[in-house]
């Protein structure tokens, strides 16, 4: 967890985690690279001085399939922050949005005001993308 963008990946995996059904205790906020978790970094920070690798991770099996399922989604996308930035920050103000009453057309073009570095053509793949996975 040495740089920015390691932690902002880790964020963004650690928020679709819960979007995919797997139990944590992380709330999401919307901050400046899309939905954060305070607490999520706090803990990373806490345990960066201790052997985190070696931790063991117990997942039932309907948490390993559910993260499978993740792996399955993300494919190439889980090795870029940015790419992770934008499919998390999109899924974040859809579901935000979709509750407040405004319809998908009008999300995107917030998200294009809060992150217009995005083009088009990247917004179009990720809002196809996780259309796949909302109801």
């Amino acid at each position: 967890m040495q740089t920015f963008s390691e932690r902002k990946r880790v964020q963004k995996l650690v928020y679709l985690m819960k979007s995919f059904g797997i139990q944590l205790d992380y709330s999401f906020g919307w901050y400046l690279h899309g939905p954060y978790s305070p607490d999520l970094t706090r803990e990373l920070y806490d345990n960066s001085q201790q052997a985190v690798a070696s931790a063991e991770i117990r997942m039932n099996p309907l948490e390993t399939k559910r993260l499978d399922s993740l792996k399955d989604f993300l494919k190439e996308d889980i090795e870029s922050s940015d790419s992770l930035e934008l499919l998390v920050s999109l899924h974040y103000l859809l579901s935000t949005g979709r509750e407040a009453g405004y319809n998908d057309k009008q999300i995107i073009e917030v998200l294009k005001q809060k992150k217009p570095f995005f083009s088009d053509s990247e917004i179009s793949r990720c809002h196809k993308k996780i259309l796949r996975i909302m109801k």
